[in-house]
């Protein structure tokens, strides 16, 4: 094709036009792809801050990026530093010093050398090195690229400051400014086009200096720690003053990719709930149960797990609860069998002893305070209340009743675990655990699952025992976002690494973080409903997750708690999963390898159990599912295009495309495509007028698809054993076909949509 008689621009215009339109009709494969770079390195020094979940980095800034896409690597300068080469494969390096690094001049050359390579700087807090003569030039040549220079100036005294440049997209996210600002160092803005966000302008007595404190760009970012968050002295609670999604967005870039997503499934935010069995064998204080004799755990199963069948509960044993050597009798196992039996429960193990403090078992048998405390005594099948909530930090009256025989139980807060009869064993405290959890389910349901007790802080050999053991695993951190924890920086980021071992964290704080520490009543875990709105909107930080305890059923109010966050969870527009599958798609967040192939198309794969990717700032996209391979649909919630995988395709496809293109060169209707369900969908196939797939969740079945041509549709569900459910209806211009089957799907169904015959809807 030539070009006559155009303008340079127009005919650029066009070159790029056609280019583009080329490249979109080359074959879709993988020969050219490049790997989406979703991994950041964390630089530490663990002569500071101990291990990677130690650092601010893990506290404040990775759930941030994580909800963006990335990972984080953490490595420990104290040992080692990587090759710099090798860091090129990472977007970026973070750090987040409050000090100046043990090997100072080897931590510069390094960051000097990596700097070289053009991987960028992201610095919170301080440099890492002190800004004496001797370190400027290797200081300044990690900031060069930013745009800006350090100098050995400060400012301490800032009364009468002028701020020149208040960037509010990035400033005053959660705290403003004080009118008086903190102490700050003077930084030199070397370039006009430099990504600064905070300049001021130092008092005369100061010679009237620039400084430019914040800044941000494609080059990296630096934030000195004061104006990064602020930290109350009194409440000792942290709130932003930068946007750290601003901030990484302006380094890391804008333009969409597929972000691995754990917070939705078939389009809806989902849902989860497991409840840790801490409280099996405690008497209760409601009379019309206690007057009957009955135990906690029999009340919740009468409370909050029977009466919801439509909400699958995850229910973690400890198999100590069970042992009648420890004075417990039939009714612990026999309401262990019964919860089991129940089609909605999910088979958890929550340890055979309780260990209170993992660390104090990493390399011993027995902690040296347990050992003089080994005598039978007769304890309060209460009192391993006080062990777990004060390892906590979490002081509670707890009302004491007795247990029939002899119990080596620990009512001590100096103690590491509930059960001290026999010493510490990794294999029987997991792998054996898990076993005997299996043994007292029904045929064909097992352990999944392994719930993490105490501080939830496990070694990295813990860890690995449940992976070697077929166990996912869970619990730990957990996201509070409420009028006590007013920030982002209390929500949580999807896993904790413990050496080369993930411990996939809660997704919501559980209630023992909303007791009351004057009365023991945990009835405040109803606030909980703060945080599933606060990480709803703007942004869907996280999915909603109940997490409870049995001790939970021994109150009227927090029984009445757990209550009102399952009524919530019934009517609300969920997707509901078992807790071994939400660790699954955690999981899944760090597996994931996403390719891209072409402009605007991606290869996803190695998904595990995720099968949901977002893409921020969607509105403009959308997806071309004629071209895609494996996506069953896509949904908008606040700007972002969520994208629902087929998981039966192990290589996905995803095409986007601009929002008002057709999916098609010609003027046939686009494929049907999923906008909604409450249960889970795989193995979808499209025919010429209409498609197939099964289906599995809990509750009635509610779906809603688009892009459906205008006709009658015939809708029939069955299972191995027949058919099931079947309606017919009619779908207009709209192109929206809604429909809902009044069965569980526990056990997967086929559903199958097509036209209607004429006398299909002559019977409708």
């Amino acid at each position: 094709m030539r070009i006559r008689n155009l303008p340079e621009a127009a005919a650029l215009r066009t070159f790029y036009f056609l280019s583009v339109l080329l490249l979109s009709l080359l074959p879709t494969g993988n020969a050219h792809a490049d790997e989406v770079k979703r991994r950041i390195l964390a630089v530490y020094d663990s002569a500071f801050e101990t291990a990677p979940d130690q650092t601010l980095v893990h506290a404040w800034a990775e759930m941030p990026l994580n909800h963006m896409g990335y990972i984080i690597d953490y490595h420990d300068a104290a040992k080692s530093l990587p090759d710099p080469q090798s860091v090129t494969q990472y977007a970026a390096v973070i750090t987040w010093f409050t000090y100046d690094l043990t090997r100072t001049a080897d931590y510069l050359i390094w960051a000097r050398r990596v700097a070289d390579r053009n991987v960028p700087f992201i610095v919170f807090g301080q440099i890492g090195a002190p800004a004496t003569p001797q370190n400027l030039a290797s200081v300044n040549r990690i900031l060069r690229p930013m745009g800006i220079a350090y100098t050995s100036n400060f400012v301490e005294a800032t009364s009468g400051t002028r701020i020149l440049t208040n960037d509010v997209s990035v400033m005053g996210f959660e705290r403003k400014l004080e009118r008086i600002l903190p102490s700050y160092p003077v930084i030199k803005r070397l370039s006009a086009d430099a990504g600064v966000a905070l300049e001021v302008q130092a008092p005369a007595r100061e010679r009237s200096m620039n400084s430019a404190l914040v800044t941000a760009g494609p080059g990296g970012a630096f934030v000195p720690g004061a104006f990064a968050i602020t930290v109350d002295p009194t409440l000792a609670r942290s709130q932003w003053i930068v946007n750290p999604f601003s901030v990484f967005e302006r380094v890391l870039g804008s333009a969409p990719f597929p972000i691995p997503d754990t917070t939705t499934v078939s389009g809806r935010r989902l849902y989860f709930s497991n409840v840790d069995g801490d409280g099996w064998n405690d008497s209760v204080e409601m009379e019309r149960y206690n007057a009957h004799g009955m135990l906690a755990v029999e009340v919740a199963e009468r409370e909050v797990i029977v009466p919801y069948p439509d909400l699958p509960v995850t229910v973690g044993l400890i198999t100590a609860d069970l042992d009648a050597s420890y004075g417990y009798g039939a009714k612990a196992s026999e309401a262990a069998r019964r919860l089991f039996a129940l089609p909605q429960v999910e088979v958890a193990s929550h340890s055979a002893t309780v260990p209170l403090v993992w660390a104090d078992y990493e390399f011993k048998s027995r902690t040296n305070s347990e050992l003089p405390s080994i005598a039978p005594s007769p304890v309060g099948a209460d009192s391993w209340l006080i062990s777990v909530k004060e390892a906590l930090g979490i002081k509670t009256a707890v009302v004491d009743s007795k247990l029939e025989g002899e119990a080596l139980q620990s009512a001590s807060p100096s103690q590491s675990r509930v059960y001290l009869r026999d010493p510490f064993s990794l294999d029987e405290e997991i792998i054996s655990a898990a076993k005997q959890t299996s043994e007292v389910a029904p045929a064909g349901k097992r352990a999944r699952l392994y719930t993490w007790t105490g501080d939830a802080k496990p070694f990295a050999k813990a860890v690995q025992a449940t992976r070697v053991a077929g166990l996912r695993n869970i619990n730990g951190g957990g996201a509070r976002f409420d009028s006590n924890f007013p920030s982002i920086s209390y929500v949580t980021p999807i896993a904790r690494q413990v050496g080369t071992e993930r411990q996939i964290y809660s997704v919501n704080a559980g209630d023992s973080s909303f007791a009351d520490t004057g009365s023991g009543s945990l009835g405040g875990f109803a606030k909980l409903f703060d945080t599933f709105n606060a990480t709803e909107i703007p942004r869907r930080l996280k999915g909603a997750h109940v997490h409870y305890h049995i001790y939970s059923a021994k109150k009227q109010g927090s029984l009445s708690a757990v209550r009102r966050l399952l009524d919530w969870a019934r009517s609300a527009r969920l997707a509901p999963v078992t807790a071994s599958e939400y660790a699954s798609i955690a999981d899944g967040f760090f597996t994931t390898r996403i390719d891209k192939t072409g402009p605007m198309q991606w290869l996803v794969t190695a998904r595990d159990g995720l099968q949901t990717v977002r893409f921020e700032h969607a509105e403009a996209l959308s997806v071309n599912v004629a071209k895609s391979q494996g996506v069953v649909g896509s949904t908008r919630s606040e700007g972002s295009l969520y994208v629902a995988l087929d998981a039966s395709v192990t290589d996905a496809l995803i095409v986007l495309q601009s929002a008002k293109q057709e999916n098609t060169a010609s003027h046939v209707a686009p494929p049907a495509q999923l906008e909604q369900a409450r249960w889970k969908i795989r193995d979808l196939r499209r025919s010429e007028c209409g498609f197939s797939f099964t289906a599995q969740g809990f509750g009635a079945g509610q779906f809603e698809w688009k892009d459906m041509k205008a006709a009658a549709y015939h809708v029939a569900a069955s299972s191995k054993d027949g058919p099931v459910w079947e309606v017919t209806t009619a779908v207009g211009r709209e192109g929206r076909l809604q429909f809902e089957i009044p069965a569980y799907g526990i056990e997967p169904l086929t559903i199958k949509v097509s036209c209607a015959t004429e006398n299909q809807e002559k019977r409708s």
